[in-house]
């Protein structure tokens, strides 16, 4: 698994307030903001080759805010079976290996995709285990 720390959640997702802009996800759709970063079709298809079956980013799509470019990219995903996670909130806390990701979806009937939780277990031991003991 691979999850792209990007940066874009922890910036730009605040509450949804009247008559101010959506940084987000809605003003870059609407031309009003610069888009969001996202791998490419090329990307994916990297990470397919070396074995990686998921894919997750902290931006609102996989794809970017180019509508024919998104397609790519969710093209490349699909023909290489993996699954992706978006939208991810908090991954820069993560360490850079070692934790484990578990996603927890709601089944939708009839649908590729849909709301879930994504849940991150991280690693025991290491410097912050010293530490600990050293108190």
């Amino acid at each position: 698994m691979v999850i792209f720390n990007t940066g874009h959640s922890t910036t730009t997702f605040r509450p949804i307030e009247r008559n101010r802009l959506d940084y987000a996800m809605k003003a870059p759709l609407d031309g009003k903001a610069e888009g969001w970063p996202a791998p490419t079709a090329e990307v994916i298809q990297y990470l397919a080759d070396k074995g990686v079956r998921h894919v997750a980013i902290d931006a609102p799509t996989m794809g970017s805010v180019d509508p024919k470019e998104r397609a790519f990219t969710y093209w490349a995903g699909v023909n290489a079976d993996m699954v992706f996670s978006e939208y991810l909130i908090d991954v820069g806390s993560l360490p850079p290996t070692g934790a484990f990701y578990i996603f927890l979806n709601t089944k939708v009937e009839d649908t590729h995709g849909g709301p879930g939780r994504a849940i991150a277990i991280l690693p025991t031991g290491g410097a912050g285990m010293k530490q600990a003991q050293a108190q």
